[in-house]
């Protein structure tokens, strides 16, 4: 387990790949509230399933997510482009 899955488990989230790690998924276990990687662009988006689609809608990041964010892109090297 990478320091990064580590971070997001302490903060209740559970990860999970898919299309073949095109996409990861941290899923947050209570809350229904989603952090997702896409692999290919190198894009991370917060979605909350209470709202999806819904424009206008925030959906911020808390300093722990953020420090955990960080440290998955470090590990992915997505930093030092």
């Amino acid at each position: 387990m990478s320091k990064s899955d580590k971070m997001f488990e302490e903060l209740g989230y559970t990860k999970i790949e898919q299309l073949n790690k095109v996409r990861i998924v941290y899923k947050h276990k209570k809350h229904k509230k989603n952090i997702v990687f896409f692999t290919l662009n190198k894009r991370i988006g917060k979605e909350n399933s209470n709202n999806v689609g819904v424009s206008g809608m925030y959906e911020w990041f808390t300093m722990q997510e953020l420090q955990a964010i960080n440290q998955f892109c470090k590990e992915k090297g997505w930093l030092d482009e």
